[in-house]
């Protein structure tokens, strides 16, 4: 059984309610997150800090499930701070969500790497923030789309094949991995959609309509376009063609989010 939270889009029903350490250099931004957070029935934010020290004391008092760490916490590199902020809690570290305020970024590999659970844009949509937050608590990864494509882009560049050499020479055949698709590089990294959202995405794919898609799946017109809104911001993709050149190519992940 799902119930809309406050913020109007559909969730599903709490367990318990998840605590969220906010530490956000920009004042604004740490209010516009505290009140977003805190309207929600199943989250609360525990304490709320602007740098890297009192994230690290506020971490050891209230325990939180989930840090959200400004990626420019204190102007300087957020990798020490978060090596600091797994080895303060050793017996129940929380989960470490980055924020930032761009999704090209080298330092997200190496966050994961590190065990951050998360990497998003801090213009990302409210409705979006939840989910990621709910997502990273259930033990998920989530990333902001053009961090997701940019890890895997990355990841299939470093794999090539060896080919001949010049000189006339050629150089032993060594057996290499193949080039990983984009959906093969993001296992384990899940984009995420909820079931609804998937079976949307399939029917595009096999080229129904809306009308159709509503008639299938038993629902109105309007909510197969909020769902198809909400996949393409999701997918940080443009219009309907996209999305079916997307699910063609296999580049979701197999494991849905429950709706």
């Amino acid at each position: 059984m799902s119930k809309p939270g406050a913020s109007g889009h559909v969730a599903a029903r709490p367990t318990r309610t998840i605590r969220v350490l906010l530490a956000e250099s920009c004042d604004v931004v740490r209010t516009g997150m505290r009140v977003i957070l805190n309207r929600e029935p199943d989250i609360t934010v525990v304490r709320d800090v602007a740098d890297s020290a009192d994230l690290l004391l506020a971490a050891q008092e209230f325990r939180p499930d989930i840090c959200m760490v400004d990626r420019d916490l204190d102007g300087a590199d957020v990798l020490p701070l978060i090596r600091k902020l797994s080895t303060a809690l050793p017996d129940r570290r929380p989960h470490i969500i980055i924020t930032a305020r761009r999704g090209s970024d080298d330092l997200a590999a190496e966050a994961l790497r590190l065990g951050v659970r998360g990497y998003l844009i801090k213009n990302i949509p409210p409705a979006d923030l939840l989910d990621a937050i709910r997502a990273t608590a259930a033990g998920h990864i989530t990333l902001a789309p053009a961090v997701a494509n940019q890890l895997a882009a990355c990841w299939a560049g470093r794999t090539s094949s060896t080919g001949p050499t010049g000189g006339g020479d050629t150089a032993p055949s060594v057996p290499s991995a193949p080039v990983p698709t984009v959906g093969t590089a993001m296992k384990g990294l899940d984009i995420h959609l909820t079931q609804r959202q998937r079976e949307v995405l399939e029917l595009v794919a096999d080229g129904l309509s809306n009308a159709e898609i509503a008639a299938r799946l038993f629902v109105t017109e309007a909510t197969v376009k909020s769902h198809l809104t909400a996949v393409l911001r999701r997918l940080d993709l443009r219009d309907r063609t996209q999305l079916a050149i997307y699910a063609h190519r296999g580049r979701i992940s197999r494991s849905p989010e429950p709706a």
